[in-house]
């Protein structure tokens, strides 16, 4: 249905304005005729929406995609360049570090501390007394040849024990009390080469 201006009697567009385009003045629909209007469009879309239903078997065509050649060739050299850049990033990812135990990062520190005692011993003439203890791998016990710090920290080992470090007539001794915290075990564990720390003193 459509409406004129009541006053210059032009067709008005749909759905009809609040003020006529041409004249400019002001055009009262009645609601009963617009309801009705928008009711019978919707009427007619639903329709014609029934009626390529039944003709399609009651189910909703989907459009078909097509593709140019160019667009094809286009699609899959995208598709090569990406699959090459994921096979070049998953050879380039490290694999991930196998976990560290505590044993061997018990050791590992031990050696770190056998070093340590070793270049104290070279450049002081002896390892620090039992008094000093590891300390004095840190800061200097007041002894002219010391040019530590030798280690940065001396802490506890990963069960939470202080390393035992002792020094006798010939050298000295770094020992670890091992996951059962029990000095003199069969879990003791010593630095490589510890044997180096029991030689003669000078």
């Amino acid at each position: 249905m459509r409406f004129r201006c009541p006053y210059c009697r032009d067709l008005l567009p749909a759905p009809p304005p609040a003020h006529c385009p041409r004249c400019g003045k002001a055009v009262v629909v009645p609601d009963h005729l617009r309801e009705k209007r928008f009711r019978d469009r919707r009427r007619a879309r639903q329709r014609v929406h029934h009626e390529l239903e039944q003709q399609s078997g009651g189910r909703k065509r989907i459009p078909a995609l097509r593709f140019t050649p160019i667009q094809l060739i286009v699609l899959l050299l995208v598709m090569t360049f990406l699959g090459a850049l994921l096979i070049t990033r998953a050879r380039q990812t490290p694999a991930p570090a196998p976990a560290i135990t505590l044993p061997q990062r018990a050791q590992a520190e031990l050696n770190v501390l056998r070093a340590a005692l070793e270049q104290f011993q070279q450049q002081c003439g002896r390892y620090p007394t039992e008094r000093e203890g590891l300390t004095a791998l840190i800061s200097n016990p007041d002894l002219a040849g010391w040019r530590g710090p030798y280690v940065s920290l001396v802490r506890a080992d990963p069960w939470r024990s202080p390393y035992r470090y002792a020094t006798a007539s010939n050298g000295a001794s770094l020992v670890s009390n091992g996951p059962d915290g029990q000095p003199d075990t069969a879990d003791d564990l010593r630095p490589s080469g510890w044997e180096r720390l029991l030689q003669a003193a000078p």
